[in-house]
């Protein structure tokens, strides 16, 4: 599935290229929680983004929010395609159980004027799909 993202100058997105094939589950496959951009935002609109902010560069940190009680989902891809996820969604690998090597880049696309405390709090703003 494809679509064309427009913006007026304003977005984040993760864009994750897959090098290698992983078509089917525990082949060191992307997961994605769904919901988790949800509640990731209600949480930053609650409570702010500095206990976030003030973690990076941090060998080790956790998450001040619970993840969703459903199962992560492996996203099944082919070589040369191409998941893009919203960046507050959360995210991990699975266990590789395949005799392949998983290779995949991982890419975050932004702007110069990209307003952090709003782009945690205001999923879709400035978004159009």
């Amino acid at each position: 599935m494809a679509a064309d993202i427009e913006t007026d100058d304003k977005y984040v997105a993760a864009d994750i290229r897959s090098s290698s094939d992983a078509p089917k589950p525990h082949c060191g496959n992307l997961v994605l929680y769904k919901g988790s951009h949800k509640t990731h935002a209600d949480y930053f609109r609650k409570n702010g983004t500095d206990h976030l902010l003030g973690m990076y560069g941090q060998e080790e940190w956790e998450m001040p929010v619970a993840l969703p009680d459903n199962d992560p989902e492996p996203q099944l891809v082919s070589a040369g395609d191409v998941v893009i996820a919203h960046f507050l969604t959360a995210h991990g690998i699975s266990a590789n159980l395949s005799p392949h090597i998983r290779y995949a880049l991982y890419f975050r696309v932004t702007s110069s004027n990209f307003d952090t405390s709003l782009a945690y709090t205001d999923l879709w703003r400035n978004w159009k799909v």
